[in-house]
């Protein structure tokens, strides 16, 4: 399965977006926005998936936020493609410019391959 070409534009405008987007509101608010990249080495099928991804982080009091992030994977050999949708709950711990943090979260996986039938499935 080729990466379609409408993926790499979205990925394209949202990087751009996105590192342009710093302004004083989301400051305010204290939002973080984000894009990476992401590998997966995966034993279970003997292959390995790269891909990209966006991440949006609400701190809404100041131990406590909520991570949201939406990726797109590909496998090489394999033709699966995956888009794992995650959210995650952090507390978190200033330790001066830094902060320490742990948490717990659910994600959602879409799975489309060529040449199987996939279920789509949660994770945590």
């Amino acid at each position: 399965m080729k990466m379609k070409w409408y993926v790499l534009v979205g990925a394209l405008v949202l990087g751009l977006g996105l590192g342009t987007s710093h302004t004083a509101r989301a400051e305010a608010i204290n939002m973080d926005l984000g894009v990476f990249g992401s590998y997966l080495d995966s034993s279970d099928i003997d292959d390995d998936a790269m891909g990209f991804g966006g991440k949006l982080k609400l701190e809404l009091v100041e131990f406590f936020a909520v991570d949201l992030r939406g990726s797109y994977l590909e496998y090489d050999k394999s033709g699966i493609s995956l888009i794992p949708a995650e959210a995650a709950a952090l507390l978190q711990l200033p330790l001066g410019p830094l902060k320490l943090y742990g948490g717990a979260g659910l994600g959602y996986y879409f799975f489309d391959a060529d040449n199987a039938d996939l279920d789509d499935n949660f994770g945590f």
